[in-house]
Parts: C-alpha cells; structure tokens; sequence
C-alpha cells in the first residue's frame, strides 16, 4: 500500500520560483520554492538560469518533480509545503 504522496502534474507558476501542483489525489496547490532557490547552493543555479526552472517535470511515476539540469524533488517533501 503506497501512502506516500504522488503528483500527477505540474507547471510552473504566474510568480517566480512558484508551482502548480496537480496531486494524484485531486488536490491541487500553488508551492513556493523561493526560499529553496535562495538558500540551496543546488537550486540558487535557477537564479542564473531562471528559464530551466520552467521546465519542471513530474519523475518517478508522481514520485517527485525533476529538472533538465539533473535536480529533483521529492513529492514527499514538496507536500510538506504549505501551499497557496
């Protein structure tokens, strides 16, 4: 039994560093990954390239979002955000 979160779908958001998530549960929330871009020295290569964090993806059968540039996100922890 899998009670762990899945994404069904995702895009980016009106506002930058935003998602809009799709869960497979019917759910739906804006997450703000601002806080993620600003302090990770990972995601702060986004602020150089801000057009590769549009092309986010779901990875994993709806295990997480990932991106071109090879990071990726759990669907867990994006979950744990508290969305819009």
């Amino acid at each position: 039994m899998d009670d762990l979160p899945r994404i069904k779908s995702v895009r980016p958001g009106k506002a930058p560093w935003t998602l809009d998530v799709v869960w497979k549960d019917g759910s739906r929330g804006r997450v703000d990954l601002t806080g993620l871009v600003h302090r990770s020295r990972h995601f702060r290569e986004f602020l150089e390239e801000p057009l590769a964090f549009r092309k986010v993806k779901v990875v994993d059968w709806g295990a997480g979002i990932g991106w071109e540039n090879g990071l990726n996100y759990s669907a867990d922890t994006l979950k744990s955000i508290p969305a819009e």
